[in-house]
């Protein structure tokens, strides 16, 4: 008798902690090993995993359809490239000026005068 306990009560306290060791030890395998993607591994990957959504040709087609569908007929003629480029004539895809192009390329501590456009600094 130990601690009070009679001899089967010590037997299914020992079988418990057992089988919680156990499954412990099947949990340490399930585990993967942790670590950084090789050179390799990392080369099938893409960095980029969410795409937009206005990006995917589908999306433009049913926007173009439903919101300009004399542009979506001549995209089906032949008469644009491009999905990207009936989106452009449609006004969906907003392409950059000339002007936004350039501040954007320009750095913040750029002269005054210069840097008067920099979209950033308002």
């Amino acid at each position: 008798m130990g601690l009070g306990y009679s001899p089967s009560d010590i037997d299914r306290i020992i079988e418990e902690r057992r089988s919680a060791a156990a499954k412990f030890q099947d949990q340490k395998l399930i585990l993967k090993e942790c670590r950084r993607p090789t050179a390799e591994e990392q080369d099938k990957c893409s960095d980029r995993t969410v795409i937009k959504r206005g990006e995917t040709a589908d999306y433009i087609m049913a926007r173009l359809k439903r919101d300009h569908p004399d542009i979506a007929q001549d995209l089906a003629d032949g008469k644009y490239p491009s999905y990207r480029a009936a989106a452009i004539a449609a006004g969906i895809i907003k392409t950059p000026s000339v002007l936004d192009q350039v501040t954007k390329l320009m750095p913040l501590d750029a002269p005054p005068e210069i840097n008067d456009h920099h979209p950033e600094k308002s």
